[in-house]
């Protein structure tokens, strides 16, 4: 019987579920905008702030936290990157809300839609994940970041079909094409967060499960 001296704090457990909970919440809401026009971009960006505000007051819980308790269940680097990775993809849907409104993009084309469905699936596995870390279960963590690294491939594969699309079209306006790609590149990199956090799930499990 293999015996488990990792210490479970709960707390830190509670937090990334939160912060996971609260990344799926922001990323619903950023396509439920898309999907549902007309829908001020205004109101797109301020309600996406809130998320990262929250996001924020989460990821100051975990370090506050670290700095009143000596024992963590796993390294102290690795539990400030998880919060800080997790606050990051919500910084990620932010900007690209902020593009969105800044280039006054009232209708998403598909691969708006598309690459925004992507991040939602990424903030799904990541929010399933979370429970999981409670007794670092090997299999469905490698499984979910598994999960994670096959949708950011198929944000890499959007991305560029979208990019061949845009600079494709003949007599473009360099302006209009400069927005897309921005937009385009901005949600991308939001995918690219998620796959951050499950390397640092990865991590996590290599050194201890």
């Amino acid at each position: 019987m293999r015996l488990n001296l990792i210490p479970r704090d709960p707390a830190y457990f509670e937090l990334f579920e939160q912060q996971a909970a609260n990344v799926h919440a922001a990323a619903k809401e950023l396509i439920d905008h898309l999907t549902n026009q007309p829908s001020p971009n205004g109101a797109r960006t301020d309600s996406i702030h809130e998320f990262k505000e929250r996001g924020q007051e989460l990821w100051q819980q975990v370090a506050v936290h670290l700095s009143t308790h000596f024992v963590t269940p796993f390294d102290r680097e690795d539990i400030l990157d998880l919060s800080h990775e997790l606050w990051r993809i919500i910084d990620s849907l932010e900007t690209s809300a902020q593009r969105l409104a800044v280039y006054d993009i009232q209708q998403p084309n598909r691969y708006v839609l598309e690459l925004s469905r992507i991040v939602l699936r990424c903030s799904e596995e990541i929010r399933e994940s979370m429970p999981h870390l409670r007794r670092l279960k090997r299999k469905p963590l490698l499984a979910h970041c598994a999960l994670l690294g096959q949708l950011e491939r198929d944000a890499d594969d959007v991305l560029h079909e979208a990019l061949q699309d845009l600079f494709a079209i003949p007599g473009s306006d360099p302006l209009d094409v400069i927005k897309w790609k921005d937009i385009y590149e901005g949600l991308e990199t939001a995918t690219d967060r998620c796959s951050d956090v499950a390397d640092t799930i990865r991590c996590i499990v290599v050194k201890y499960a």
